[in-house]
């Protein structure tokens, strides 16, 4: 079994892994590494959701950006939007 300190020297290992290998080393709890994770989760999260309500309140003030997006090429939907 690995060591966390042999994950340390490895290169591109999830965040998971090193939390998982600290834990069996005793360097963090189970509660620890819950309490990391949801932090990861939920603060990415809530970065997300806060930089789109952030876009959609200024969407919703400058009408003549709108009205430039609407008539741009959507690369979702490989077509133009009328």
């Amino acid at each position: 079994m690995l060591t966390y300190f042999d994950l340390v020297r490895r290169k591109r290992l999830a965040m998971l892994d090193f939390l998982i290998a600290a834990s069996r080393e005793g360097l963090m709890t189970d509660l620890d590494v819950r309490e990391e994770v949801d932090v990861f989760m939920f603060g990415g999260h809530d970065t997300t959701a806060m930089g789109l309500c952030f876009i959609f309140a200024l969407l919703a003030e400058h009408k003549d950006i709108q009205v430039f997006i609407v008539k741009c090429e959507s690369p979702f939907l490989s077509q133009k939007i009328n």
